[in-house]
């Protein structure tokens, strides 16, 4: 990569087996978890609908949009609620189940490096090595396509 100084304040989200980073702008708020509201005929990677800031908003498991296993809840699972970006009215935010609270760091080149392997899906943009660690970037434009269809 070419080092430009550019420094791009991200948060990097714990999922069941993997990592997202994305730029914090990306995201909203991280609140405490909370059981969702079913919502009948849902595809299995929408966990259902939560309130927020007296909003109703889907919740998105990303590892079962991504191809893989429904992940539960665990003790310090949270939830990331993600500005939309798609410019649909109906989805000015959703939510992402997570496993631990996701934490805010500076990226620039030397701490980024291209990832092999991982998931390679139409959610996933890029599998990435950051700090020594195996993440992934999201999709986002995908995923609020997904949950146009089902909202």
């Amino acid at each position: 990569m070419i080092n430009t100084g550019e420094v791009v304040r991200s948060l990097f989200i714990p999922l069941v087996g993997d990592n997202l980073v994305l730029p914090n702008a990306a995201v909203a708020e991280v609140v405490a978890y909370s059981t969702p509201d079913t919502v009948a005929n849902a595809p299995d990677w929408l966990l259902g609908k939560i309130s927020w800031r007296n909003q109703t908003i889907p919740l998105v498991s990303f590892e079962a949009a991504a191809g893989g296993p429904i992940p539960t809840p665990a003790a310090r699972s949270r939830i990331t609620i993600f500005n939309g970006i798609t410019g649909n009215p109906k989805l000015r935010f959703y939510a992402l189940l997570t496993q631990d609270i996701p934490h805010l760091m500076k990226i620039d080149a030397s701490v980024i490096a291209a990832g092999s392997g991982g998931q390679t899906t139409t959610t996933v943009l890029a599998n990435v090595i950051v700090n020594g660690e195996a993440a992934q970037i999201p999709n986002l434009d995908v995923l609020e396509t997904l949950l146009q269809k089902v909202v």
